[in-house]
């Protein structure tokens, strides 16, 4: 019972850290679709 009490912990840990990762790319990816629209309407003008 206490065995597979730590290994869900374990794998908790690794899935907060993956999705931490995967948070931080998703905010990047917006960010920098951001961005490329501020230069496209700046290009245009």
């Amino acid at each position: 019972m206490n065995n597979k009490n730590s290994t869900f912990l374990y794998f908790f840990k690794i899935f907060k850290k993956l999705f931490k990762i995967f948070y931080f790319l998703k905010k990047c990816t917006i960010f920098i679709t951001y961005i490329k629209f501020i230069l496209f309407i700046l290009i245009n003008k």
